[in-house]
């Protein structure tokens, strides 16, 4: 059975990464591999460890699937961040117009570049902009 142990390699190192906000929490890496990944990604020998991720179908995918997967942009979502570049806080209404598109698909489009993680939502409903990352 494989387990982890919460022990950073270098202590010191971690704190700084931690005070500037480059790791969530200290130690965490294995535990959180281990939920998602089978045993047979790892191969390990008296001197190393090797991990292989392997994805799509292959015999040692993740246990459990990503909420999102991967998708490209399409030319809404690309004119969506165009407008989000010139004007952060541009309504979904003001988009619809600009779009010639209903507030529904609006919706849409921007549900989807959250998932993917290229723009959130800073702020009230009213008073807020978007954020592109």
């Amino acid at each position: 059975m494989l387990e982890s142990n919460r022990m950073p390699r270098n202590r010191e190192l971690m704190r700084v990464f931690k005070d500037v906000g480059l790791v969530e929490q200290l130690g965490s890496g294995m535990s959180r591999i281990l939920k998602v990944y089978n045993r047979e990604i790892f191969d390990i020998s008296e001197n190393f460890i090797k991990v292989t991720f392997r994805f799509d179908g292959e015999k040692t995918s993740p246990k459990t699937s990503p909420k999102t997967s991967p998708k490209e942009i399409n030319k809404t979502q690309s004119k969506i961040l165009e407008l989000i570049d010139k004007n952060s806080g541009i309504t979904q209404k003001e988009l619809s117009e600009h779009l010639n598109i209903t507030i529904r698909a609006v919706k849409l489009s921007m549900k989807n570049l959250e998932e993917m993680g290229l723009i959130k939502r800073q702020g009230t409903a009213r008073k807020g902009k978007w954020i592109k990352l």
